[in-house]
Parts: structure tokens; C-alpha cells; sequence
């Protein structure tokens, strides 16, 4: 709803259009390829595979989240006259940026409240956390201190839905900001 309002607010409409358009592509974007890449770590069994989980998220992101690029470029050439500053410039990334972590949040929250696969996540990734950290070298007692911790900020992500869509918004929103500001860097014209 803050989103919604923050767009409303916006100067123009066709600034609103085009924060509206390119965002909800984006978010199209980042949620689809997140679905085709949940599939392919996720086996017959249910069992995930994490070895390249980090990689492939934010390969994910980074290519949704171009549309920051795509959607500044184009309010620029076609709205502005080819001119554009850095801080509106920014505006714009920043609101596609929003809609786009807000769309990827919404996926998620569904997945994880209809899918027995995400019930299992918290279980297989500090199974697989486990074994990086003993590989690591890392003591029996210090793997049990860790396994606690993540326990019991894993109680409090299933139970909270404010914490669980902070947490997921914090996954995909600062890559957001880094893009919007390299696009605004980019792009901005006097």
C-alpha cells in the first residue's frame, strides 16, 4: 500500500507509467526465474541442492532488476527530452526496484505457506550449512552454537509475517539500490 501511495505521489503520470510498467516486468521477471530455478534445486525427493543456490539467486535478481536500466533509459529519451538528473534518475530505479522486491516478497510468502518443499528448506539448508561449517573446520561446539542460532531465527521467521517478508525483502532490495545507482550514474544527462 506505502508503495502505491509513493507512485501515486510521483511528478507525472508518465513517470507513474513507466515506474508501473517497468516494475511489474521486472517483478515478472525475478519471480518466474526464481520458480525455474526453486524447480532445478529441488529433486524428485524434495531434497535441495544449495551449491550454487547464492549464485543462481542473485544471477536472478541482477537480470529482473535490469529492467531499472531499461526503465530510467526510457522515461529519459521519451519524457524528458534525453535529459535526465541523477536524483530522479535514481527515483525511478528505486520505485521499479521496490515493486519488483515487493512482487518477489508476495511469491514467496505464497510458496512458503502452500508448498510442503519450503516447510522442509529451514531443515535441508542447515543440514547443508552443517557441512560447510565442519568442512570449514569449525568445532562440534561451535556447529551446535551456530545450528541454535539459525533455529531459533528460523522460529521467528515461520511465525512472524512482518520478519519473514523483512527478511526476504533484504535479499533482493539492496541489489535494487546497487543497480539503481549505477543505472542513475549511467544514465543521468544535462
Amino acid at each position: 500500500m506505502r508503495i502505491l501511495c509513493i507512485i501515486i505521489s510521483t511528478k507525472t503520470s508518465n513517470m507513474r507509467k513507466t515506474i508501473l510498467t517497468f516494475g511489474i516486468i521486472s517483478g515478472l521477471i525475478v519471480v518466474l526465474l526464481w520458480w525455474v530455478t526453486w524447480s532445478f534445486m529441488t529433486g524428485k525427493n524434495g531434497e535441495m541442492d544449495f551449491s550454487n543456490g547464492y549464485l543462481f539467486g542473485y544471477l536472478n535478481m541482477i537480470i529482473a532488476l535490469s529492467m531499472v536500466f531499461f526503465g530510467i533509459k526510457q522515461y529519459r529519451d521519451r519524457h524528458l527530452g534525453g535529459t535526465i538528473t541523477f536524483k530522479t534518475a535514481f527515483i525511478v530505479g528505486f520505485l521499479i526496484s521496490l515493486i519488483a522486491s515487493a512482487m518477489y516478497v508476495i511469491s514467496w510468502m505464497i510458496y512458503w505457506h502452500t508448498s510442503d518443499v519450503a516447510q522442509t528448506f529451514p531443515v535441508q539448508y542447515l543440514n547443508h550449512m552443517k557441512e560447510q561449517w565442519a568442512a570449514s573446520g569449525m568445532s562440534t561446539e561451535e556447529i551446535n552454537s551456530k545450528s541454535s542460532e539459525f533455529n531459533k531465527t528460523m522460529e521467528t521467521y515461520s511465525h512472524n509475517l512482518l520478519i519473514m517478508a523483512g527478511m526476504t525483502l533484504m535479499e533482493i532490495l539492496p541489489v535494487g539500490l546497487i543497480i539503481s545507482l549505477i543505472s542513475a550514474l549511467i544514465l543521468k544527462k544535462k
